[in-house]
């Protein structure tokens, strides 16, 4: 039988020590052990690690061992409904997604088993010994009888987590920006890829930036890199949306090579969800590497009732900002900030977008 985590006490316990100013008691090893598992290259042991300490604060017969109500252990818990229903939503609103901005971390593979064991099947190097770092955690005398000490040097590193957002040089923030800041900014963010990062940034600021000119109601939602078509709520990966949350249209950005199977699976997104309308955007129509003519392809989908742009970002950036108002660095770094709280961009890729707006 597995025993029950109250959630409604485990908000209490959470608010409580996040707003705490400073630490009970200060231990240099308890800070240590937790301070190596936080900086883990896979959040999903974070979320692991920050779940079954709250829980065990909350009921002192939970075994956070356990990742699942059927494990076969004594003080066995639903972990999965904790950290998506409290856990997960507190991060959000209140810690700036500081574990890592993860929607259901306990779908993650390291989370999918019944408990937690050396022989999980993990990746070798650093995530074995995160996993033999959790059980050490969790299987210690000292952890059982002083949970909340734990939970206390926890939320105080988590405080001083570097928050995925961009901090800048206040001093000439008001400045108004001209259409050749646009252009010089994203011109150098575009040299280094990140991965995608920066191509789909860029379309983001410009998109964000029309929107302001226009004085729009849209809806801008960016998605993490890679996840689009995850849910209903993310199809592309930049989905736009009415004020009344009606889709209206879907930009799949594309930094790499592409031919003809990229665009179809790009379209059969948008469409599996009855919508039929999208941008392909890339870095250069260089990249396009298809047997059949761009001109071709969109023809096809017109017949066929899809309406398909498919268009490179240095077009898409000259159109944009034909009708650019006068806007401040404050408002860029808004933007930029209101995104990479969503995407779950890599705190490298944070620093370089620093670098090239602070200067």
């Amino acid at each position: 039988m597995p025993v029950q985590v109250n959630k409604y006490k485990a908000k209490e316990i959470l608010s409580k020590y996040w707003k705490k100013k400073k630490l009970s008691k200060f231990s240099p090893a308890v800070h240590k052990v937790l301070t190596e598992c936080l900086i883990s290259d896979h959040k999903t042991y974070r979320y692991i690690l920050f779940n079954g300490i709250l829980a065990k604060c909350v009921n002192p017969s939970v075994d956070p061992i356990a990742l699942q109500a059927g494990a076969s252990i004594k003080g066995a818990f639903d972990a999965r409904s904790l950290c998506h229903e409290v856990v997960v939503p507190f991060e959000k609103e209140v810690m700036n997604n500081r574990l890592g901005g993860s929607n259901e971390p306990f779908l993650n593979k390291p989370a999918r088993f019944k408990t937690l064991d050396i022989n999980n099947a993990v990746r070798r190097g650093k995530d074995k010994i995160n996993l033999l770092k959790l059980i050490e955690i969790f299987n210690s005398d000292h952890f059982k009888s002083n949970p909340f000490l734990y939970f206390d040097h926890l939320i105080c590193i988590v405080k001083e987590t570097r928050v995925n957002q961009i901090e800048f040089d206040e001093t000439n923030l008001k400045e108004n920006i001209s259409t050749q800041y646009i252009f010089n900014k994203t011109e150098k963010l575009l040299q280094n890829s990140f991965e995608g990062n920066s191509l789909v940034f860029s379309v983001l600021l410009i998109l964000e930036i029309s929107k302001l000119s226009l004085d729009s109601e849209i809806v801008i939602s960016s998605n993490p890199l890679n996840q689009s078509g995850s849910s209903k709520n993310e199809i592309c990966d930049i989905d736009i949306f009415d004020n009344s949350k009606n889709y209206l249209l879907g930009v799949e950005v594309k930094d790499k090579n592409f031919n003809e199977t990229d665009v179809d699976h790009a379209v059969s997104k948008v469409r599996n969800f009855k919508h039929s309308r999208m941008i392909f955007l890339c870095k250069s129509l260089d990249q396009y590497k298809g047997e059949k003519k761009i001109t071709d392809l969109l023809k096809n989908y017109e017949k066929s009732g899809f309406d398909l742009s498919i268009t490179d970002f240095k077009n898409f950036l000259n159109i944009s900002l034909i009708l650019k108002q006068n806007l401040k660095k404050t408002q860029i770094i808004s933007i930029l900030n209101k995104h990479l709280k969503k995407t779950n961009s890599p705190i490298i890729f944070v620093k370089y977008l620093e670098n090239i707006f602070n200067n």
